[in-house]
């Protein structure tokens, strides 16, 4: 399981990007841990929620969860996609495509998320 997750993580940091590096520093915030019920998704949503709203700053939620909660959390404000790129297109494929491609609007001002392979 830690190769697997490794070798997507590794596949999500490309060599060469094809977009342009802009001139800020992203910072990355992961919610995790193996105990279910904790709230993880109720604190990703929030805090991804506040940042974009409060802070104004430009948010991508990469929602990994199988189940999708983050996406559905969301569901009343994401505007309706007919066949979405998915995340694991970007871990499982080996194409070029990069996490950016699968990031679709969330219908909150400067907040995205990447939707998992549970059907919405």
């Amino acid at each position: 399981m830690k190769n697997l997750i490794s070798s997507g993580i590794r596949k999500l940091v490309k060599t060469q990007a094809r977009y342009t590096p802009g001139t800020k520093t992203a910072k990355v915030i992961a919610v995790a841990t193996v105990k279910g019920g904790v709230g993880k998704t109720t604190t990703s949503v929030n805090l991804a929620c506040g940042l974009a709203r409060f802070a104004e700053a430009r948010v991508l939620l990469v929602d990994l969860d199988e189940q999708g909660h983050c996406s559905l959390s969301l569901a009343s404000s994401l505007p309706t996609h007919k066949n979405p790129d998915r995340i694991s297109d970007v871990i499982l494929d080996d194409d070029e495509r990069e996490l950016l491609d699968v990031a679709v609007p969330s219908g909150i001002r400067r907040l995205d998320i990447t939707l998992p392979d549970a059907n919405l």
